[in-house]
C-alpha cells in the first residue's frame, strides 16, 4: 500500500505536495485531514470512512478487494458477511470517487451507486525494474545452467484447497517436468513456507528447489532477473476477477517469461500474448496443463522474447508516470468539486 501511494505522488504534478501516514487510524485520519484538500483513502476501513467523513473533505476510496466475499472466501458466517458487504457499499457511496485496480470492479461499483469510479491498476516504476545481469544471484542459487521457474511472494495457505500459495504451482512444476533442466526458486517467507516445503519433500524435489526467503524492497529487481519464468496463478474467482495484483506489472517491467492465470486485469492485458492459461477446473488439472506450458516455452527457447515485450506492455498499462498522470487528474476534479 505504501509503495503505492508513494509511486502515484512521485508523479503529481507541480503545486500539489503529498503527506502519508501508515499506519492511519481515526484520530490520526483526522489530524491529516487539517490543511488537506483531498484526502486518498488506501483502505475501507470504517474508522477512516468515518473520520474522512467528519472531516468535511473531499476523500478517495482506493480499494482493490471484495470485502464481503473476501470474509465469505474465508468461512465466516452469515452475519459478518452481511455486515462487511453494507460497509463496504458504504464506503463507496461516502466517498467522493472511488479507485479500483481491475477493470471488471468498474461496474461493481457503479451498481453500488459509487458517485465516480477510476480504474488506476497496481503500478511500477518500470526503469527500477528493469532486468539486471543476473550471474551473481544465478551463482549465489547454484542453478548452474538449469532454467529457473518462481515466484517473489508472501506464501500463505489457501483456505479452501488448502495449498501453500503461491507455491504450489512451482513445486507441481518442477514435479512434473522431471526431465527438464529445471530449478524452483521461491523469493519470500510466510506461514505457507514450510508446507511448501514439505510439499517439495513429498513430491521429491525438494534437491531442485531453492528457498531465498524474504528480501528487501531494493533487492528485488536482482533476484527477479535470476528467475528466467514467473509463475502467476489465481483461481477464477470473484476476488480474483477484480485484481491486478502487484506482481504482474513487476514481473512484466522485469521482462520476465511467465505463465498468468487468466483472470482479473491480466486477462486484459495479456490477451494474445501466449501468458495466459486458463484457471476453470481443478488445481490438479491447471498443474498437469502448467507444467506443459512452461516445457513449451523452454523448448521453443521463448525467455529472450520478453526482454523487450514486457516492458513495453509494463510501460503502456503499469508505469507510475502514466498512472500518476490518472491520479492527478482525479485529484483536480474532486479539489475543484470540493471547492466550491
Amino acid at each position: 500500500m505504501e509503495d503505492r501511494a508513494r509511486g502515484l505522488a512521485r508523479h503529481l504534478p507541480h503545486g500539489w505536495h503529498a503527506r502519508f501516514a501508515f499506519p492511519a487510524g481515526f484520530w490520526r485520519a483526522l489530524t491529516m485531514a487539517r490543511g488537506a484538500d483531498v484526502l486518498w483513502l488506501l483502505s475501507q476501513h470504517p474508522a477512516l470512512v468515518l473520520a474522512a467523513r467528519l472531516s468535511g473533505k473531499p476523500f478517495v476510496v482506493d480499494t482493490g478487494d471484495l470485502i464481503a466475499e473476501s470474509l465469505r472466501t474465508e468461512g465466516r458466517g452469515a452475519a459478518a458477511v452481511a455486515v462487511g458487504g453494507w460497509l463496504e457499499r458504504f464506503s463507496v457511496r461516502a466517498a467522493d470517487a472511488v479507485v479500483v485496480r481491475g477493470s471488471a470492479h468498474v461496474p461493481i461499483v457503479l451498481g453500488w451507486r459509487a458517485r465516480k469510479v477510476v480504474l488506476i491498476p497496481d503500478g511500477v516504476e518500470v526503469d527500477t525494474f528493469a532486468r539486471r545481469e543476473p550471474r551473481d544471484t544465478r551463482s549465489q542459487l547454484k542453478v548452474g545452467e538449469a532454467v529457473t521457474v518462481g515466484v517473489i511472494a508472501t506464501i500463505s495457505v489457501d483456505a479452501g484447497s488448502r495449498l501453500p500459495s503461491p507455491g504450489w504451482d512451482v513445486v507441481e512444476t518442477v514435479a512434473r517436468l522431471r526431465d527438464v533442466n529445471l530449478v524452483g526458486v521461491i523469493v519470500g517467507d510466510g506461514p505457507g513456507l514450510l508446507p511448501l516445503q514439505r510439499l517439495a519433500q513429498r513430491l521429491g524435489v525438494a534437491d531442485r528447489m531453492r528457498w531465498v526467503g524474504r528480501v528487501p524492497p531494493d533487492q528485488l529487481p536482482r533476484w527477479m532477473a535470476a528467475i528466467d519464468i514467473f509463475l502467476h496463478t489465481a483461481l477464477n474467482n470473484p476476488m480474483s476477477a477484480v485484481r491486478t495484483t502487484g506482481k504482474l506489472p513487476l514481473l512484466l517491467a522485469a521482462g520476465s517469461a511467465a505463465v498468468v492465470s487468466k483472470v482479473g486485469e491480466a486477462s486484459r492485458v495479456l490477451e494474445g500474448t501466449g501468458m495466459l492459461l486458463d484457471f476453470d477446473s481443478t488445481p490438479e488439472d491447471y498443474a498437469a496443463r502448467l507444467a506443459e506450458r512452461v516445457r513449451d516455452i523452454v523448448a521453443r527457447g521463448e525467455l529472450m522474447k520478453w526482454r523487450e515485450a514486457g516492458p513495453a506492455i509494463a510501460r503502456r498499462e503499469f508505469d507510475y508516470q502514466v498512472l500518476g498522470g490518472r491520479a492527478a487528474a482525479l485529484l483536480s476534479a474532486i479539489a475543484v468539486r470540493g471547492a466550491a
